[in-house]
């Protein structure tokens, strides 16, 4: 069994289980608050409060497994598209690593790896590419170290959710948008027919609506009940403060899909290519009551979460939306 480890700013998820012959095998699930100001804008600042955190939750919910995944998601972390040539697998590193870093031009030193290759007509490849500063590496390896845990792997964000979505058989011939929707960041990926083509990271700051609507006694507390909020069209008409306040706050949701929708469409050939057919949401704020029926009166389109399209005979489990990140993750495939 594996740990799978999935840090935010304002909840850890940890999941205990394993992927083995094509099936997710999910022993415990836990969910605690995360430290308040120990992680801010999905970067560690306050390591031992973590570390002090994990291990009491390890301990309280008697968590024994030792080997450990991180999936992680800091703000200082780079993503491009490559298109480089065929090239030994041992030069491709350093050739990612040179574009990189003089297109980024970092201030202090990263880590630089690929999670995606695909062979373009023209006999080159074009590799989606990821940079994370070495210090955010050494955190992590510092935190299982501190645990007595053994570090597998360090996984990102945006891979964990593309291996878990190749294991739902409803996305085959289909064009579809995962939206992980967490407290910082919200997370867009566009899919054709089993392929991540585009992903795009918005900042949205949840935490600044969720404390005007506590100013306003819409909220008993932060950290309290943001995503138990009913924000469905019946209810905010009736609620012209709540409606006011956090209709900014969805609107930035609506309108990041819709340009994900706009490039979809502008990537056509000769502007024929075929719809999204279906949205879909993950993370903590995907348990809002309502916000599939909010962001669907938007966009025309099914929206669902994205229990929908996972195969009960695949992965079975409770509130796969917050822990989507964490269960991905447990996919290995070296």
């Amino acid at each position: 069994m594996l740990l799978a480890i999935d840090i935010g700013s304002r909840n850890i998820h940890i999941v205990e289980g394993e992927y083995h012959a094509k099936r997710f095998k999910i022993g415990r699930t836990v969910t605690t608050l995360t430290p308040e100001g120990a992680v801010v804008d999905g970067e560690i600042v306050n390591v031992n409060e973590i570390i002090t955190k994990l291990r009491n939750t390890l301990q309280k919910n008697k968590l024994s497994s030792k080997n450990v995944v991180f999936t992680v998601n800091p703000g200082n972390m780079m993503s491009r598209k490559f298109i480089i040539p065929n090239v030994k697998k041992t030069e491709t590193i350093p050739i990612l690593q040179n574009e990189m870093e003089s297109l980024m031009n970092f201030s202090e030193p990263h880590i630089v790896d690929y999670t995606d290759v695909e062979r373009t007509e023209e006999g080159t490849f074009s590799i989606e590419t990821v940079a994370l500063s070495k210090e955010t590496i050494k955190q992590y390896f510092h935190i299982a170290k501190a645990l007595k845990l053994r570090p597998k792997a360090l996984d990102i964000h945006q891979n964990a959710v593309y291996k878990f979505v190749l294991t739902c058989n409803e996305i085959d011939y289909k064009n579809i948008i995962v939206a992980d929707i967490g407290n910082s960041y919200m997370n867009t990926y566009l899919f054709r027919d089993r392929t991540r083509v585009f992903a795009r990271r918005m900042l949205i700051n949840t935490e600044q609506y969720e404390r005007t609507l506590v100013s306003l006694g819409k909220l008993r507390a932060l950290n309290h009940d943001f995503s138990l909020l009913d924000l469905s069209p019946k209810t905010l008409s009736e609620d012209p403060v709540l409606e006011n306040t956090i209709t900014l706050y969805l609107s930035n949701i609506v309108d990041q899909l819709q340009r994900v929708m706009q490039f979809h469409m502008s990537m056509g050939t000769k502007g024929q290519v075929s719809q999204v057919s279906n949205i879909y949401l993950s993370g903590a704020m995907a348990n809002m009551k309502g916000i599939t029926e909010y962001i669907q009166s938007y966009m025309d389109i099914p929206v669902e979460k994205i229990d929908d399209i996972a195969d009960p005979r695949v992965c079975k489990m409770d509130r796969l939306p917050q822990y989507l990140n964490a269960v991905g993750a447990l996919i290995r495939l070296d």
